[in-house]
């Protein structure tokens, strides 16, 4: 429960409309001047007197709180408000306990609108909710309990009987619906909001990934042409190469968390991963957390990248040593689960269907609702400055959503915390060529056109491309590209950038110069996180997408996969 803000909305509730409560007290006040005057009942001026003074202390203490509360704050607020409520519905109970028929009609009218009242404002902790309904209902009884004596028609008293029943159930439906309506609301707001944060920062990174990506590519590339032309023991070349892999590795992570990074899934059975998960993680835990991991006999295949899972698990198995600082017992399940119908979500819904579930419990200090509500917002962290960046679960939570799967946490304070992915059931995959794992291939003087606006990394596809073998001409952008292909008689491969300057970007540059060269192969690169290169207006087989940085075998196999697709088609 955030405290905070329940203290505000119920000051929103009761004082937060000023015409709206001075038509309230006044009426009241006059309400009761009049019943003075009527009965001579001066025991009302006590009422009206009592009625005040529990407002006036109900008004200060949401005020005094605000900002700065605690859960019993919360408790003991509502429960004034309840005071409040028995108070004020004694006075009209008693009207309509009279044999003066204004007195009925007057009483009913007040019940009526409280009912309507508190109707309107159930947008009220649960216990507020309850405690309505039950002070409601109690003063319904024992109005009826007091009037059925007084009656002599057996059909009226059943009819009496009847009404006051079906109006206390109705009412505390229309009371729970109400609140129900506004948490779905507020559910749809909560991830309304979360989409439009990760749409921001996936912008912000993925403008930064072109940028870093690029760059890696060149340093990368040049590393590799440095290696081929001095040797693997070129001083520096090694530490070169490995620096930009963590480099390309912080990328991907850091988009992780806007679910735009770009993965490579595979069909896979999540058992055959777990050997090595398990050693992973007791190297990297420690002696103080036991790890106990357990798995269906049979688990159905699933469709994910193989590293990032792995990093997910070691992510998910981090956060929980940190929530048992003493050590303790870390479980992972992994098993097959068949959902009738959805579940409830992070940020959404589990579809139902067949899905492959990996549990992973800790039995540290568990989360509040309220941090497990924010526990999968990119920089959300409850540990001290310095200690974590608040990316860990995001990340996991990206790379869950990005893979068509769902993430659920169930948490209590003091009972530990498990985070259940859910990832989708998947078909086997058909057998892999033979030819994928052999050397890259060479090119056979095939003619290739790079659009590239980087002037670096044109340089770098330039050397490393005619260095297997191909013909190359490099453009630094589509009206360039467009220019050059009008004076060649032949085109087998573009190989373009994604992202181009000129008002034209790849796929744009990549439909004209296909229109000119009716055939060619397209290979499209991109530092940004994955995206749709899909195009009908290809003339040519699929295009094949490379992601920056790559090394110069991976650029081969890309090249010659195309090649070999417009051969075939």
């Amino acid at each position: 429960m955030d405290a905070d803000r329940e203290i505000a909305r119920l000051y929103a509730l009761e004082y937060g409309e000023p015409r709206e409560v001075a038509f309230r007290f006044s009426a009241i006040l006059l309400g009761g001047l009049i019943l003075v005057g009527y009965t001579g009942w001066t025991f009302s001026y006590l009422w009206l007197g009592l009625y005040a003074l529990a407002h006036g202390v109900h008004f200060w203490f949401l005020r005094a709180r605000a900002g700065r509360a605690r859960e019993s704050d919360v408790t003991i607020a509502g429960a004034l408000f309840l005071v409040i409520l028995a108070a004020f519905l004694w006075m009209p109970g008693l009207l309509m306990l009279q044999d003066d028929l204004a007195l009925q009609i007057s009483g009913a009218a007040a019940v009526t609108s409280v009912l309507i009242f508190l109707v309107r404002r159930s947008d009220t902790p649960r216990f507020m909710v309850w405690g309505e309904i039950a002070i409601v209902a109690a003063a319904v009884l024992i109005a009826l309990v007091v009037t059925l004596p007084r009656t002599e028609s057996q059909m009226a008293r059943l009819a009496m009987t009847f009404c006051a029943l079906g109006m206390v159930g109705y009412v505390a439906h229309a009371i729970l619906l109400s609140r129900k309506t506004r948490l779905d609301n507020e559910e749809t707001e909560r991830q309304l909001r979360h989409a439009q944060k990760l749409r921001t920062l996936g912008q912000l990174t993925g403008g930064v990934a072109h940028d870093f990506n690029n760059l890696l590519a060149v340093i990368q590339g040049n590393a590799e042409l440095l290696e081929d032309a001095y040797g693997a023991d070129a001083p520096g070349v090694a530490a070169i190469l490995r620096a930009t892999d963590r480099g390309a590795n912080l990328t991907r992570r850091l988009l992780a968390f806007a679910r735009q990074q770009p993965l490579a899934p595979e069909t896979l059975n999540l058992g055959e991963l777990v050997p090595g998960i398990a050693g992973l993680l007791r190297r990297t835990l420690g002696e103080t957390i036991s790890v106990d991991i357990h798995m269906d006999e049979a688990l159905w295949p699933v469709r994910v990248d193989r590293g990032q899972f792995e990093t997910a698990i070691l992510d998910l198995a981090i956060n929980a040593r940190d929530a048992m600082p003493g050590g303790g017992r870390l479980t992972i399940g992994f098993a097959n689960a068949r959902l009738a119908e959805p579940q409830a979500s992070v940020t959404g819904t589990v579809p139902a269907g067949d899905h492959v579930v990996i549990a992973v419990t800790d039995r540290g200090e568990g989360m509040s609702d309220v941090v497990r509500r924010r526990a999968v917002e990119p920089f959300f962290t409850t540990r001290a400055p310095g200690q974590g960046s608040g990316l860990g679960l995001s990340m996991v939570h990206g790379f869950v959503h990005q893979s068509g799967g769902s993430l659920r946490i169930d948490s209590m304070p003091g009972a530990g915390t498990t985070v259940r992915l859910y990832f989708p059931r998947a078909q086997a995959d058909a057998p892999l060529p033979q030819d994928m794992a052999e050397t890259p291939p060479r090119g056979q003087g095939e003619r290739i056109l790079v659009v590239e606006d980087d002037p670096e990394v044109r340089r770098f596809l330039d050397t490393a491309l005619v260095g297997l073998g191909y013909r190359v001409r490099c453009a630094g952008d589509v009206q360039a590209a467009l220019a050059i292909a009008r004076s060649i008689d032949s085109l087998d491969l573009v190989l373009s950038d994604v992202v181009l300057p000129g008002g034209m970007d790849g796929v744009d540059g990549a439909r004209a110069l296909t229109a000119l060269h009716p055939g060619a192969a397209v290979v499209f690169m991109s530092g940004y996180p994955a995206r749709d290169t899909t195009d009908p207006g290809l003339r040519g087989p699929a295009p094949v997408l490379l992601s920056k940085p790559f090394r110069i075998d991976a650029l081969a196999r890309a090249v010659g996969a195309a090649l070999r697709g417009r051969r075939a088609g």
